[in-house]
């Protein structure tokens, strides 16, 4: 008996192509048997090749009837149905197993040629392809990662087609084999020949180890060229600024009534500021988040990124900024233009002072300097929190417990201070008594 399969994340069934009420006025009809796949939010609707009748049809099993006035090949065609569908079955099971193997143009292959009575084979040398491969690997993640990350790993293989390109002549094609040192030192070249900034080359040899490694575990290639030590992401400190508190509330008192976006954006940095969240966890706060215990008002806070939970006292700062929204958080903001607009907002508080920067871009080092204002991102916000409670010498433990940092070298990683700056928060502390 054939019946819909149902599984975490796989689902199975069997319909008559055309639609129940065309075939209801015209029972007789012939209808196409199509298979339907409902797997990790795909759906993959294929011809089995075999036309049966609405009145020959059972609804409830899926199938073809087999009472006394069924067809001649009923069971033939059940049979078949059913081992078509115990092969989707086992299928998806590998899936949910190692849902990074899955590539919907294979399964789809796959069930093409079940449904033929062929064997499927894959095409080993083009899956072998540097680039197929890596658009494969997105293609299988691309359920499970945020899509920063998509973007992120779809402009390195873009980057990898045109070193592709000038590299190699008469349409040839990089394999995953030939990615070894000599590969990694022409990449890097070509990335700084096209003017891209050290931790961007590095963060696309992150990318391509990746896609070397899961070639690697998969059998796909044994080449593990990419673990060699001189085979490294490159990266270099950059110039990562947070605001005192005097900074701060210079921000907060800037008057930006005319500027109704501005205004929403500088007051959602501001509560990253007081809260020392990511941008992903400040920026879209509701009431939902405010909680009391034992008295006290908390924010409640379920991190994205790690999904630990966070109570932050709500503080003074905090709750004025709620009074102004009918006591509730600013509306969310999309990222990118949040973004932009604390620039802005910066910029009209006169955050000024210049900063030196130091950066290597194309390959050269660069010195110059910057406004402040252009300095500051959403991210600004969590390093200022981090940065100005440890200058104010609280527990590093108690800080950690509010930003979620899990060890003291992510929490360090955070501080932004000038060396005179650590000098005098050390003199101020007891260090030397």
């Amino acid at each position: 008996m054939i019946k819909t399969t149902n599984k975490t994340n796989g689902k199975v069934s069997f319909y008559l192509k055309d639609t129940y009420k065309s075939l209801k006025k015209n029972p007789t009809k012939e209808s196409m048997i199509i298979i339907n796949v409902s797997l990790f939010g795909y759906r993959i609707r294929k011809s089995t090749g075999y036309r049966c009748a609405f009145n020959q049809w059972n609804l409830k099993t899926k199938q073809l009837k087999t009472g006394k006035a069924r067809l001649g090949n009923a069971y033939e065609v059940n049979n078949f149905l059913l081992g078509l569908k115990t092969f989707v079955e086992k299928e998806i099971s590998k899936y949910l197993v190692n849902p990074e193997n899955f590539n919907l143009k294979e399964f789809e292959s796959k069930l093409k040629h079940k449904v033929k009575g062929i064997e499927f084979k894959k095409d080993i040398k083009t899956s072998k392809l540097l680039i197929n491969h890596s658009k494969r690997v997105v293609e299988s993640k691309s359920r499970n990662i945020k899509i920063v990350s998509q973007r992120s790993l779809k402009q390195t293989i873009r980057l990898l087609e045109l070193f592709e390109k000038q590299e190699l002549s008469n349409g040839e094609k990089f394999y995953l084999n030939d990615v070894n040192l000599s590969f990694y030192r022409n990449f890097c070249s070509f990335l700084e020949d096209n003017d891209y900034a050290l931790n961007t080359v590095g963060k696309h040899i992150k990318n391509l180890k990746s896609f070397m490694h899961d070639a690697l575990i998969n059998g796909i290639c044994s080449n593990q060229q990419f673990k060699n030590r001189e085979f490294k992401v490159l990266k270099e400190d950059t110039t990562q600024i947070y605001l005192n508190e005097e900074e701060i509330e210079q921000l907060a008192t800037t008057n930006l009534i005319v500027f109704p976006n501005l205004d929403r954006a500088r007051d959602i940095f501001l509560i990253g500021c007081y809260t020392g969240q990511r941008v992903s966890d400040y920026n879209g706060l509701t009431k939902d988040n405010l909680v009391t215990h034992q008295g006290r008002e908390f924010i409640e806070i379920r991190q994205k990124k790690t999904n630990a939970q966070i109570l932050i006292p709500l503080t003074s700062k905090i709750k004025n900024i709620l009074i102004k929204y009918k006591n509730n958080f600013p509306k969310k903001m999309s990222e990118p233009v949040l973004r932009n607009n604390i620039k802005e907002a910066a910029r009209r508080a006169k955050l000024n002072k210049q900063i030196k920067v130091r950066y290597t871009k194309g390959g050269k080092l660069i010195n110059k300097e910057v406004r402040q204002f252009k300095l500051v991102k959403t991210h600004t916000a969590r390093r200022s929190f981090c940065t100005n409670y440890y200058m104010k010498q609280k527990p590093i433990q108690d800080i950690m417990t509010i930003s979620g940092h899990k060890t003291e070298k992510m929490f360090y990683n955070y501080l932004r201070m000038e060396p005179i700056e650590r000098a005098l928060a050390i003199a101020d502390s007891d260090f030397f008594d």
